[in-house]
């Protein structure tokens, strides 16, 4: 774990229950319509980065069986509280899973706090974690490939990686998916969306 994700995990830690509260006010379901479309149902999803595991519900209601990672011990407990929860506290960049082990990886706003380099590594992991011709799911913040620190009223100061490209010889053989779905625009106060399969580039 690099140093500006650790800072993040520790901020985390010290706000959970702020950060908690705050992450039932986001609405994912256009971006779980679009990873449900490429995802069967009954499908072993790994939440990578699930936080307070918000998304738990919403990935059941698609069909799937979830597995929550997350570094954070303050938002795990959050998550704990979930009806049947499944959850690890594991860096997303070092999984304790076998090879192959999901058909899904749904990685909502889980790769923010990691540079390019630290992303690209994850990336390799969470392909590695997935079947053959397995999705992933993943949103980043848009900008222009650099890095800034934001101030937060919830959780404090963060550093985030800004992304314009993709990472495409990093997570090769996934092919990029273009988002189809509506309701989500292009902009660096709401991240960009990418979904991956894993299949030929």
């Amino acid at each position: 774990m690099d140093t500006n994700t650790a800072l993040a995990v520790a901020k985390y830690d010290a706000h959970a229950d702020k950060f908690a509260e705050r992450a039932l006010t986001l609405c994912m379901q256009p971006q779980l319509e679009e990873f449900s479309r490429l995802t069967t149902p009954g499908a072993l999803v790994l939440d990578a980065g699930c936080g307070s595991g918000k998304d738990f519900g919403p990935l059941g209601l698609c069909g799937f069986r979830a597995i929550g990672v997350d570094l954070s011990r303050g938002l795990l407990a959050h998550a704990g509280e979930v009806p049947g929860a499944l959850l690890a506290r594991a860096d997303i960049g070092r999984l304790p899973f076998p090879d192959a082990a999901f058909d899904g990886v749904w990685a909502c706003s889980s790769l923010v706090h990691f540079d390019m380099l630290g992303a690209g590594r994850v990336l390799r992991e969470l392909r590695r974690a997935l079947k053959p011709w397995g999705s992933l799911y993943a949103s980043v913040k848009f900008g222009d490939d650099t890095g800034e620190w934001t101030d937060s009223e919830v959780v404090g100061r963060r550093w985030f990686q800004l992304w314009l490209t993709v990472p495409v010889v990093s997570v090769h053989p996934f092919r990029l998916i273009p988002y189809t779905g509506s309701g989500v625009s292009v902009h660096p106060s709401r991240g960009f969306p990418y979904t991956w399969q894993m299949g030929p580039a």
